[in-house]
């Protein structure tokens, strides 16, 4: 077993390519509202401002997100999480 093996497997390759994706896809948002922040001040406590909080819901919500994960009913927690992003 290699540890490119897992990509033989096309559901798998399909998700890990779309997680590739829009894992560029926000690094490059974060970027571009960072970039646009420098062009509109000079103060870098503003710059760090807006990078700290572009990353803040992810560092404040990712280890309850786990142990709800744990807890509940994996499909139903991704079904409701997902219509709340929806609504």
């Amino acid at each position: 077993m290699s540890a490119w093996s897992p990509l033989r497997n096309s559901v798998y390759r399909a998700m890990w390519l779309g997680s590739i994706g829009s894992n560029i896809g926000t690094t490059m948002n974060d970027t571009a509202a960072v970039w646009t922040m420098t062009t509109m001040t000079s103060s870098p406590y503003l710059v760090s401002l807006m990078q700290t909080m572009s990353s803040l819901p992810l560092f404040l919500l990712a280890l309850p997100a786990g142990a709800l994960a744990d807890l509940v009913d994996r499909r139903r927690l991704i079904l409701i999480a997902q219509t709340g992003a929806l609504l």
